[in-house]
């Protein structure tokens, strides 16, 4: 996915790394963190394990990050879950004043041929509901000044 917000770059990458703020925007999903960092914002190396609901299955995963260069890329990738594999990245770049983020993620679940079908017709059309509810949410924050509460250690 794909969104541009009127705020600054910088503050668009750390909320994108708030742990609180992640938890926060996954309602659909029932999403929130469990147990390694459960607050604050992510950094390289560190750990966060997740609790969510996906086609009413529910599921845990920990993910470390990768990177986290400020303020054109944050990536995790799973180490611990459900799946066979799985990333996540965030791009971001400033263009005439605003912040361009772009969201993806690549996963593969277990089980061969049923784990394929399984994530074609449910788990990726589950996962892209999710991502889009996510950016709107980043960037209503943002937009909106509602992304202070989860920045307010870190302007």
């Amino acid at each position: 996915g794909r969104v541009t917000i009127d705020a600054p770059i910088g503050r668009c990458f750390d909320l994108v790394r708030s742990i609180d703020f992640h938890a926060a925007a996954a309602k659909s999903i029932d999403g929130k963190a469990i147990g390694e960092k459960t607050g604050g914002l992510a950094e390289a190396g560190d750990s966060t394990r997740r609790q969510a609901k996906f086609c009413g299955l529910r599921f845990r995963l920990t993910t470390r990050v990768a990177n986290a260069s400020r303020p054109g890329r944050f990536r995790e990738v799973m180490t611990v879950g459900m799946f066979k594999s799985f990333s996540h990245d965030y791009r971001l770049s400033e263009i005439d004043g605003r912040t361009v983020l772009e969201d993806a993620f690549q996963f593969e679940s277990p089980g061969g041929f049923i784990g394929r079908l399984f994530d074609r017709h449910l788990l990726n059309k589950a996962m892209r509901r999710a991502q889009n509810e996510r950016l709107q949410a980043i960037k209503a924050a943002l937009e909106s000044g509602a992304a202070g509460a989860f920045l307010k250690a870190h302007p």
